[in-house]
């Protein structure tokens, strides 16, 4: 199966990517980062550039978002841009090229950090973790 991969090189993205290649099907990107995959940078608000890389695909695999935590209400405009207009395009696109299946995918900044059970306290909503302590391989939440 020829299958489209926006945000093929994001952290998602790229995992997905190799699976997909491991399972046998050929894998086109479409990144704001130029050289992922087989294709130039290209931006998926940009109609052009997301129906030259529909070009042949039999699915897409959506996976083209800003993404990140504590974000200021400022930056909503950029966000929305990105993730609805961006999305909005890439339909449109696929309507246009007859391409009918779509996998949608998002990250945890969707669903936020989540509850945790805590020893000490039991369950606790901590905020988000920090990211030297991510660096570090330390995932798990620290009691408050």
């Amino acid at each position: 199966m020829n299958v489209l991969l926006t945000g093929s090189a994001g952290f998602i993205g790229s995992h997905v990517a190799g699976a997909l290649a491991a399972a046998g099907h050929r894998v086109r990107g479409l990144d704001l980062r130029p050289g992922t995959l087989d294709g130039p940078a290209g931006d998926v608000r940009d109609a052009a550039a997301v129906a030259s890389r529909l070009d042949g695909a039999d699915a897409v695999c959506h996976q083209a978002a800003k993404v990140g935590l504590g974000v200021d209400v400022a930056d909503l405009p950029d966000y929305t841009s990105v993730n609805v207009q961006g999305t909005a395009v890439l339909l449109a696109e696929m309507a246009r090229a007859g391409v009918r299946v779509l996998v949608l995918a998002s990250s945890m900044v969707v669903y936020g950090e989540g509850a945790y059970t805590c020893r000490r306290d039991g369950p606790v909503r901590p905020g988000p973790r920090p990211e030297e302590a991510l660096r570090a391989g330390r995932f798990e939440p620290a009691c408050p």
